[in-house]
């Protein structure tokens, strides 16, 4: 290899980064002009998360403490659902059942209440006070 094609590849050993340099890196970064990986085979940055560690502290996200978002991986099956797709279609499918039974259930207790002549269905909740109907137009 010549000499110059050397050169290309040496690495800087530069620990510390100034303030503007950091920040010049997250704005090319925030642009879209480089990637967290270009930016760091570019400028000879060292550390894996040094880049990204910036872009949170200078980036425009700077006040929101939280990690940065990433897009759930869709791992499809063999016959083209996700697992999010399949889970969802679980749930689906519980509910709808969930749903019948209750379905059920208040059509045995409408049944129940005709034949028995029994209000079996509790009705939950706070009920007035024997004061309080006194004072209700059409009660007491």
């Amino acid at each position: 290899m010549r000499e110059k094609e050397k050169e290309k590849f040496k690495v800087p050993l530069l620990c510390t980064y100034s303030e503007a340099f950091k920040r010049k890196v997250v704005v090319e970064v925030e642009n879209g002009i480089l990637s967290k990986d270009e930016a760091k085979y570019r400028y000879g940055i060292r550390g894996n998360s040094r880049v990204l560690d910036w872009c949170r502290k200078y980036g425009r996200l700077q006040h929101l403490k939280t990690q940065t978002r990433t897009m759930m991986p869709r791992a499809t099956a063999k016959d083209g659902y996700s697992q999010l797709e399949r889970r969802v279609e679980e749930l689906e499918k519980a509910l709808r059942a969930a749903t019948v039974k209750v379905e059920v259930y208040e059509s045995l207790l409408e049944v129940a209440k005709e034949k028995l002549g029994i209000d079996i269905k509790k009705n939950f909740g706070p009920r007035p006070s024997p004061e309080s109907e006194e004072g209700i137009p059409g009660k007491g």
